[in-house]
């Protein structure tokens, strides 16, 4: 009758419990890593929210228009803007390709807020009206730490004189979901994660 385990089966035994922490560890750290920016993201999304809200209702105060030059002031004090980034900065799609100028997406200048998150913003149909796109609005919620990529942790929104939604707003889930995929540009990411949309 055997009374207790030999050296080899505890060293198997260590080996497998090694190979299973070995791969499951990393990918626990990247999920909670990633359901963080999710979580800033959400945050930065009221913010975004509230900030419209507040344009809005001060250029119906003051009776003054809705403008480039009105909605940067804006955006420079609520975000607490310190500075303009003078540093190479550069955001990617979730899949690595670059960005190219010619897109919607990209965005040339990015500020600094107190908070150290980087806001990028382009005044894309000065004559905007009503629902049409007037702006889009990034924000890379960690900052010049990577990735600085679509979908992981730079999101936006697009904003017109009558509302602000985020980037993929109104797109089947499914699209949704592939844009969100590793090969795909990560823009939807930006509302799919609001609904509750799973990170890969």
């Amino acid at each position: 009758m055997k009374k207790g385990f030999t050296i080899v089966e505890l060293v198997v035994v260590f080996l497998i419990i090694s190979c299973v922490t070995f791969f499951a560890v990393p990918a626990i750290i990247d999920n909670t890593r990633q359901a963080k920016l999710i979580v800033e993201w959400d945050q930065k999304f009221s913010d975004f929210s509230y900030l419209i809200s507040a344009v809005r209702a001060r250029s119906e105060i003051t009776n003054t228009v809705y403008s480039k030059e009105a909605f940067f002031e804006h955006l420079k004090e609520q975000m607490r803007v310190v500075s303009s980034i003078d540093k190479k900065y550069t955001v990617k799609y979730k899949n690595n390709k670059s960005i190219l100028e010619t897109s919607k997406y990209y965005i040339k200048d990015y500020y600094e807020g107190e908070d150290g998150k980087f806001v990028g913003f382009k005044w894309v149909n000065k004559n905007c009206q009503n629902t049409e796109l007037c702006a889009i609005l990034q924000v890379d919620v960690n900052g010049l730490e990577p990735p600085n990529k679509l979908g992981i942790d730079v999101f936006g929104v697009d904003i017109s004189k009558k509302d602000i939604t985020p980037y993929g707003k109104g797109q089947s889930n499914e699209l949704l979901k592939s844009d969100c995929s590793s090969k795909g540009t990560g823009a939807y990411c930006s509302y799919y994660y609001l609904i509750g949309g799973n990170f890969d």
